[in-house]
């Protein structure tokens, strides 16, 4: 544990500014100080009046302490030493998140630092219960400015700022995130009598009736962007923040629509070739994906800089390949394997990884494309994917990942061509052929029913080379062919494609 001290020490956590911070969490009847201030400061305050451990009240951020409009208050001495608070012409801001109880009295102080009787030293801040609800109430070097909006309602919580700019000599108040803004007197000058919660020093009317909590003093001003963000975390608490070890949903990944992508390993260069296919379910509503992380192992002679231009594509046709309608999620995936140790043939572990946050909503399949070179002969690299691998949260924790994706083993043998199948059984890859349908019957044999009478092929009208009757091979006529003696080639061309003006060719 650091020493309270330390630079991320207990007395070092309220920095920026804060020149106390009072979490109104303790028995106002307890041993000690009643009031702790959380700075390295140590403003602590002693209870006064008739305060009992029953004014230690729940809210909505843990506990508050309930002033009963008559005697109870916190004396916090000086509340000079180490803090500057009260030095002269300082800007301050004082936040606090409170719910007063009547409207009869007058300038019921929050906080206060003022000297009783003379009207001219310190400052301090109120809710003016004089008019329907409550006004704001700020009292510097002997004037008081009065704003009657925004309003703070009664019996209801609501979080209340008060923003000095001594340079500008104005006072800006907020309820909640709304504002409004009026001239100060003056610089704030020095009081001599002690600082208090609740009261200004027992003067009659200026009793605090209601329930304070998480009060806060700085000495700067703080912008209408910091005060909203404090409203906002001190209203709806579970909405900003995330506890890794919280699960509150689940997302179930499972193979694409498409099953698993084939093997793309062989001899050639790849462009936006698959690599890996699945799919996901939010199964308890929204969630944003933060992390997609697909396991590599089994590498061998695999050579990462190889790989390029690695893209996860929201895969809209479920076809488990790259084309047009796919969306790009994040085109800077990241693959590494490890050393292994010895050489470049040993088996390797690593990862492909994606870090761009994405909105999960519904069912929808995903594919994970790249540009490589050709893999050596023997290149192998299998990509798997479990619950470990995807990070997924919405507004109330993080998700529970559920299912499991089939594998796929992406391999180069020693002949020169790719293997094929998503599953590696170590004798063999893929399972055995299906069993074929045998004698299905129809078609006739009248009429030679050639394949260039079928009106989806389309045949070449050109051709060079050795071959011998080389147009026989497309002359569309029954029992004519092409032939050759030698092992020599021959090339066919110019099949009248017809490509659409709405098309493109890639690739």
């Amino acid at each position: 544990e650091y020493a309270t001290g330390a630079t991320y020490g207990a007395q070092n956590v309220w920095t920026n500014n804060y020149a106390a911070v009072w979490h109104m969490n303790e028995d106002p009847t307890g041993a000690g100080a009643q009031l702790q201030d959380s700075t390295k400061y140590q403003n602590d305050g002693t209870s006064e009046g008739s305060m009992t451990s029953g004014d230690l009240v729940a809210t909505q951020m843990g506990y508050g302490i309930d002033f009963d409009g008559d005697d109870d208050a916190f004396d916090l001495g000086s509340i000079t030493t180490g803090s500057s608070l009260m030095a002269s012409g300082a800007d301050l801001t004082m936040t606090a998140f409170i719910e007063h109880d009547r409207t009869g009295d007058i300038y019921q102080r929050i906080f206060d630092k003022s000297d009783a009787g003379n009207g001219t030293n310190g400052y301090g801040f109120a809710v003016n219960g004089g008019a329907t609800n409550g006004q704001h109430q700020t009292s510097v070097a002997g004037a008081s400015t009065l704003l009657a909006t925004p309003v703070v309602p009664q019996d209801q919580w609501s979080h209340v700022a008060y923003v000095f700019n001594d340079a500008g000599n104005t006072v800006t108040h907020y309820v909640d995130s709304s504002s409004n803004s009026g001239a100060l007197a003056g610089s704030i000058p020095a009081a001599t009598t002690n600082a208090r919660i609740g009261t200004w020093n027992h003067t009659t009317g200026r009793e605090y009736n209601g329930v304070i909590d998480e009060l806060r003093i700085a000495t700067t001003t703080r912008s209408a962007a910091w005060i909203s963000a404090e409203y906002t975390n001190q209203s709806t608490t579970t909405d900003f923040y995330f506890l890794g070890g919280l699960t509150t949903g689940s997302t179930t990944i499972s193979d694409s629509d498409a099953t698993q992508v084939p093997n793309a390993f062989n001899f050639q260069n790849k462009t936006q070739e698959s690599l890996f296919a699945f799919k996901l379910t939010p199964v308890t509503g929204n969630a944003t994906i933060t992390e997609v992380s697909i396991e590599a192992r089994g590498a061998k002679r695999i050579d990462t800089t190889d790989f390029t231009n690695i893209t996860l594509y929201q895969d809209n046709d479920a076809d488990g390949q790259y084309d047009a309608s796919d969306v790009v999620l994040d085109s800077s995936g990241v693959f590494t394997l490890s050393n292994a140790g010895t050489s470049f043939n040993s088996n390797q572990t690593g990862t492909i990884v994606f870090s761009t946050d994405f909105l999960s909503t519904t069912t929808m399949n995903y594919l994970v494309t790249a540009d490589w070179n050709a893999p050596e002969r023997g290149s192998q690299l299998t990509l798997d994917m479990d619950g470990d691998d995807l990070i997924a949260t919405d507004t109330a924790g993080g998700h529970t990942i559920l299912g499991t994706v089939d594998h796929i083993q992406h391999n180069r043998n020693n002949s020169g061509g790719g293997g094929s199948g998503s599953r590696f059984d170590g004798g063999s890859v893929g399972g055995a052929a299906p069993d074929g349908d045998g004698d299905v019957g129809g078609g006739t044999n009248e009429g030679g029913e050639l394949i260039g009478s079928d009106p989806d092929y389309v045949g070449p009208t050109a051709n060079s080379g050795a071959f011998t009757a080389a147009a026989n091979a497309y002359d569309n006529t029954d029992g004519t062919y092409a032939s050759n003696a030698a092992a020599t080639d021959h090339q066919y061309s110019n099949y009248n494609h017809g490509v659409p003006g709405s098309d493109a060719v890639k690739g």
